[in-house]
């Protein structure tokens, strides 16, 4: 069971990440300052930077444009692309195109999970897409993903069912009900953002993390028995 973070914004935040045991974290990379945690490419190339060698440097990004998101890629080097964009504004053609722009790079396509049109999107982006994380949409936030709620599970277990590709579940997960979520899904990993923070603030606080990796590790276990 992958279990990752975003919000990651210092290399304090990121040796909090190690520390509570996560296998990922992510940065919200931009610099439109229409992301919460929105962190500039200097910020992520000095975080990358830091990064040990044994853990995957990880970029979101709610761009859809292809030169924007090439530049993402040039500017700070991840080794993987998290797209969270309006899909209306780039369909699978374009994410294949983006492929052969920055070679090398996994992408990670978020899945708006709105109703049953989103096994309809999963099944358009699955030839050009190498991970799907399925996500919350909030009408307030821009993009898909940081909206902080749960979405239906039956349907996100449904995509797990029905895809090639490994599923990351995210949207409004944490401590307090991701082992439920593990045991009604079962995807190949989980995600957490908003709940994974001080409360009232986008901060990463480490006990949330630490309890969030722990529950989510002792439901993936217990699903294997």
């Amino acid at each position: 069971m992958l279990v990752q973070v975003y919000a990651v914004r210092t290399i304090q935040d990121m040796q909090l990440c190690i520390d509570a045991g996560l296998d990922r974290w992510g940065l919200e990379v931009g610099k439109h300052g229409v992301m919460p945690n929105e962190t500039s490419f200097e910020q992520a190339r000095a975080i990358f930077a830091a990064t040990p060698p044994s853990f995957a440097k990880m970029a979101l990004s709610i761009e859809t444009d292809l030169e924007a998101l090439t530049e993402i890629v040039e500017e700070t080097r991840p080794d993987i692309l998290h797209l969270c964009g309006d899909i209306r504004k780039l369909p699978p053609m374009g994410v294949e195109e983006l492929r052969q722009r920055i070679p090398g790079v996994e992408i990670v396509q978020a899945i708006p999970m709105t109703g049953p049109e989103a096994l309809d999107i999963a099944q358009a982006y699955e030839p050009v897409a190498d991970i799907f994380l399925l996500d919350s949409v909030a009408p307030n936030v821009v993009g898909i993903g940081i909206a902080g709620v749960t979405h239906d599970w039956a349907l996100s277990r449904r995509i797990v069912e029905q895809t090639r590709r490994p599923c990351i579940l995210a949207g409004g997960l944490s401590p307090e009900n991701v082992a439920e979520a593990i045991r009604a899904v079962r995807p190949w990993g989980v995600d957490s953002n908003t709940h994974t923070c001080v409360p009232g603030t986008w901060k990463k606080d480490f006990e949330r993390m630490r309890r969030f990796v722990q529950a989510a590790q002792s439901a993936a276990a217990a699903a294997q028995e």
